[in-house]
């Protein structure tokens, strides 16, 4: 496999508050190692969303890799590892961290983020998600959304009040239902699929900015993945750069 990703504050923000990061499972029951991509949305003040999307992050990476290492010291199929669990657990985990930061500082009162992770572990895609950051798959040449947005505006959709196109310039577009660190349960969504070709994740400072067609056509260059994901968060600037832009592409 192959991955890169990269984070820009955008046009318009002083600071960035996206986080994002990768990390190689080795397993004894396979010679390929797992990999574990994330990335987070923080939200909530300038100190309160940098250190949410963060600490988040961290938490939860730490937390599957380690479940995933002891399964695996245990059992001798990869089938007996509750990956699906594993990613569920690992969100309620940075929960629950997120939560107690907040309750101990004042300054970070009212902070949360957004959470998606792709975890590649031989043919199988395992995705998790809470809020409205997003994981793409390309699969025979089409991009589709794995993720669903928890987001105000997806519930007008799937409800059928506004369609998908008034729903980009919709002016509630930002308000999220669910993140990590804002109530006392997190329920996240989990998919699974086959690998496909390529996965996407990206904070919305990227989707919002780059239409799908365009995100097909920079996925599907063929250029190197550093080149692509600078492509991507070029683009996201040029259209107007409105948020923090995250993007992390994974290549099978």
């Amino acid at each position: 496999m192959i991955y890169y990703g990269k984070t820009d504050t955008g046009r318009v923000r002083s600071e960035n508050q996206d986080s994002f990061g990768c990390e190689e499972i080795k397993l004894r029951c396979t010679e390929s190692p797992a990999l574990l991509a994330t990335v987070c949305d923080g939200m909530g003040g300038a100190a309160g969303g940098k250190f949410a999307s963060e600490s988040a992050l961290e938490c939860f990476n730490r937390y599957v890799v380690r479940q995933i290492e002891a399964f695996d010291e245990d059992l001798s199929s990869l089938s007996n590892i509750p990956f699906e669990k594993i990613l569920r657990d690992g969100v309620k985990v940075a929960n629950k961290t997120v939560l107690a930061s907040a309750a101990q500082n004042e300054e970070y009162r009212g902070m949360g983020t957004t959470l998606v992770a792709a975890l590649v572990v031989c043919d199988t895609l395992y995705c998790v998600n809470i809020g409205d950051s997003r994981a793409y798959e390309i699969y025979d040449g089409v991009l589709s959304q794995i993720t669903r947005d928890h987001s105000f505006v997806q519930s007008l959709i799937d409800s059928g009040k506004i369609t998908e196109k008034q729903a980009m310039y919709h002016p509630e577009k930002n308000v999220i239902l669910k993140a990590v660190g804002v109530k006392d349960t997190a329920e996240p969504d989990v998919f699974t699929c086959k690998v496909p070709s390529a996965v996407l994740l990206c904070s919305d400072g990227l989707s919002n900015m780059v239409t799908n067609e365009d995100i097909l056509a920079y996925m599907t260059s063929g250029k190197t993945a550093c080149e692509i994901v600078d492509a991507l968060v070029d683009a996201a600037n040029e259209n107007g750069g409105t948020d923090n832009i995250t993007a992390l592409a994974v290549f099978a």
